[in-house]
């Protein structure tokens, strides 16, 4: 049994999912600290100019959890992230048969930056096949800290191969 644990990032880079096609159970872990200005809520797409970050805006506190950070949706980020991908990828070959799942996938309303981060891979992940046993550490009661946490979460899914 291998496993992969990893924190969840919002639209992550694709070594992520080589990860976690690469294994037969992959954990979310959510339940540690939230780290501002880093992968977990903002990532970059190519535009004309070069750069673009989406970033998703949120109500933090240190030192929260990434499943208890707030979302701050009144700001309505998710049209202006569907905006921007549209903008930069109208004219992208395959562009015409993946849009609407984006489509869907923004219209809606997460609460939790992990809801966000989480349905973003999945969104991802199931779009490229890869069908993966999918779990989230919050959803578990896990003992420890650090590398005895992972020990914890491999001992709980009996995985013998950690990646």
């Amino acid at each position: 049994m291998k496993i992969a644990i990893h924190q969840p990032q919002y639209m992550p880079w694709v070594g992520y999912f080589h990860k976690m096609a690469s294994v037969d159970v992959f954990v979310f872990l959510d339940d540690v600290q939230f780290k501002k200005n880093e992968w977990q809520h903002r990532n970059r797409i190519r535009n004309a100019q070069g750069w673009q970050w989406l970033s998703v805006p949120t109500s933090y506190k240190f030192p929260q959890r990434i499943h208890e950070v707030r979302v701050k949706s009144e700001l309505e980020w998710e049209k202006k992230h569907l905006r921007s991908l549209e903008m930069c990828y109208g004219k992208a070959r395959f562009f015409d048969e993946y849009i609407d799942a984006f489509r869907r996938y923004y219209l809606v309303k997460r609460e939790t930056m992990s809801a966000v981060a989480i349905d973003s891979v999945c969104l991802l992940a199931d779009l490229m096949g890869i069908q993966t046993r999918r779990e989230v550490s919050s959803s578990y009661a896990f003992e420890g800290v650090s590398t005895g946490r992972l020990v914890s979460i491999c001992r709980h899914f009996n995985a013998d191969t950690y990646l």
